[in-house]
């Protein structure tokens, strides 16, 4: 019931998340607003949920997440529904901004909740469901919006996910009544994170990590959808296949990260050094691919986008319950997300800076800008795995004397 519950609160909030991508172009239209300005959009959105993340990871371990994460849902489906309704363009900077506090109340008390209530190789499949989520979401609402855009009008692409997580809020917290009575881990003896130097170091050299894949995944993800149909091309039966396949995509970069885990014996850090290298490289194609075929392009960023969303739940979900035994998951989830869209806060006005204004967008420069971020990222990947190997034998030495 926890997981079953939690996947579909996640995917709704997807639904109340991601609808933004597919009414940009209806906005540019009702609106004569621009690449630049619907880049403050997603902006105020990432720093809103960014330091939301922050808060309410802190709160997430000292309450209840049965009415976290009900007020979350109920509160982003009163702020889509507004958005639907909305007759000028400022309104829904600060509305989509206050989206992003609400829909930070969920994932750091769902993390916690996977740390509570399971245990070992239950746990890791429990993560990876909920991970699958995301990808549900993904289709949800990149299809969903898109048929709602076109049939409908972008005003509809807030109201009908409004709809959904008003409802689901209401579902939560009727079949929400699980207790948390205690984590199945063992618990430190006296011992916190705040007395840890040398972990808190560590977290910190994570959380510059966790802002350069920000910086990339949330750039990918905000323009990605535009790009489909700009770039390419292509006609709308092609354009809703492409939107259904890349979700796939990103399930199959999901799966990626999975069998790196399984393969390397539960080393996160060298998981992420792979795929963070593989993402480099398709990346690399990609530039080269430009110039050749725009439909080729097209589908290797896709491709890129799995390996960068793959990583998703290694940065959201493993690193956070590494923390498990100082019983600050929450906060440590809360901290992680906080990074990762301090980083998509920035890469949203970033990115539409280097689009350009709303007739020839860009879209080579903005390749080569996600090239860069995953070079830099490369050399953070390599240093944060050779430092946690360096840790390693501390913090069993550790766990030794708490068993």
């Amino acid at each position: 019931m926890i997981i079953a519950l939690s996947m579909i609160a996640y995917s709704v909030l997807y639904f109340m998340r991601l609808n933004i991508s597919l009414s940009f172009s209806g906005m540019e239209r009702s609106f004569q607003v621009t690449p630049e300005e619907l880049g403050i959009v997603s902006s105020a959105f990432f720093w809103c949920y960014a330091f939301g993340q922050l808060i309410f990871g802190f709160l997430g371990d000292r309450l209840p997440a049965r009415y976290m994460v009900f007020i979350g849902l109920m509160g982003s489906g009163i702020l889509n529904l507004a958005i639907g309704q909305a007759q000028s363009f400022v309104p829904i900077i600060f509305l989509w901004a206050f989206n992003g506090i609400f829909q930070s109340m969920l994932w750091s008390p769902i993390v916690k909740c996977v740390a509570k209530y399971f245990d070992g190789s239950k746990k890791v499949v429990a993560s990876f469901l909920l991970s699958i989520t995301q990808v549900i979401g993904y289709m949800l609402a990149w299809v969903g919006s898109y048929f709602l855009d076109q049939f409908a009008g972008w005003r509809f692409v807030f109201i009908v996910p409004a709809v959904a997580g008003i409802v689901f809020s209401l579902v939560w917290l009727v079949l929400f009544r699980y207790q948390s009575t205690g984590s199945v881990e063992k618990r430190t003896k006296g011992t916190s994170l705040i007395r840890q130097p040398i972990l808190l170091g560590f977290l910190g050299v994570i959380a510059l990590f966790s802002i350069l894949f920000g910086l990339v995944k949330s750039s990918i993800d905000t323009w990605m959808p535009t790009m489909i149909s700009d770039v390419g091309n292509l006609p709308e039966e092609g354009i809703v296949v492409t939107l259904l396949l890349i979700p796939l995509v990103n399930f199959f970069g999901i799966m990626l990260a999975k069998i790196m885990v399984k393969r390397l014996q539960g080393d996160i850090y060298k998981s992420i050094l792979f795929i963070w290298g593989g993402a480099l490289i398709v990346s690399l194609i990609s530039l080269i691919f430009f110039r050749v075929n725009p439909i080729v392009f097209v589908i290797i960023i896709a491709v890129l986008f799995g390996f960068v969303y793959g990583q998703t739940p290694l940065f959201t979900s493993f690193i956070p319950l590494d923390f498990v035994k100082w019983d600050c998951v929450s906060t440590v989830t809360g901290f992680v997300d906080f990074a990762i869209y301090v980083g998509a806060g920035i890469t949203g006005m970033v990115s539409g800076l280097i689009l350009g204004d709303g007739n020839t967008k860009n879209w080579s420069a903005l390749s080569i800008y996600w090239f860069i971020l995953l070079a830099i990222g490369m050399v953070f990947a390599i240093f944060t795995y050779y430092w946690h190997r360096r840790l390693r034998k501390k913090i069993n030495q550790e766990e030794s004397e708490w068993d």
